[in-house]
């Protein structure tokens, strides 16, 4: 990349402080998952005000494998708070980097959609943020499907599978 990317990495993993340092090092800054945590939005939102580039990982953790979860509102709360341009982005090939502790090198594929704007909101509430990031959940769906990822049912064949098991 030509710039420096910042990224939202659960909280936990900075226990250790050699690790926490080098994640640091490497961009990353801590998020409570569990909970609203104000103070990594408060860092994420600096970091947007003064134009850098933010990721977070809508689903709140790692994907291993089969079709994407649900997105949390946090990224449609830094979007609206923000009013910074969103970028949907897929990754395929990460599960494999990992046994355990150890870390080796796989071939990870990176698919990147057109940047979608919201307006700028001084305090979204909770519902906005979360129809916001519904809103933006296709996108990143639509990525994750080129790179070959299994992708949901649509819930009206869902339905109609059902409705077809139960006959």
């Amino acid at each position: 990349m030509r710039r420096p990317i910042y990224f939202l990495a659960k909280r936990e993993l900075f226990d250790n402080w050699l690790v926490g340092w080098f994640l640091n090092c490497l961009g990353a800054f801590p998020v409570k998952r569990s909970e609203s945590d104000e103070e990594a939005v408060a860092t994420a939102l600096a970091l947007l005000e003064r134009g850098e580039a933010v990721v977070i990982f809508p689903e709140g953790t790692r994907h291993r494998s089969g079709p994407l979860k649900e997105p949390k509102r946090g990224v449609g709360r830094l979007a609206l708070e923000s009013g910074a341009p969103v970028v949907p982005i897929a990754l395929a090939g990460t599960e494999r980097a990992r046994r355990g502790w150890r870390i080796r090198p796989v071939r990870v594929t990176i698919r990147c959609g057109t940047p979608l704007a919201y307006p700028k909101v001084q305090a979204p509430s909770a519902h906005l943020a979360s129809e916001v990031a519904a809103r933006i959940w296709p996108y990143i769906d639509l990525q994750w499907a080129w790179l070959g990822g299994p992708v949901r049912p649509e819930p009206e064949a869902q339905e109609r599978e059902a409705a077809s098991c139960a006959a």
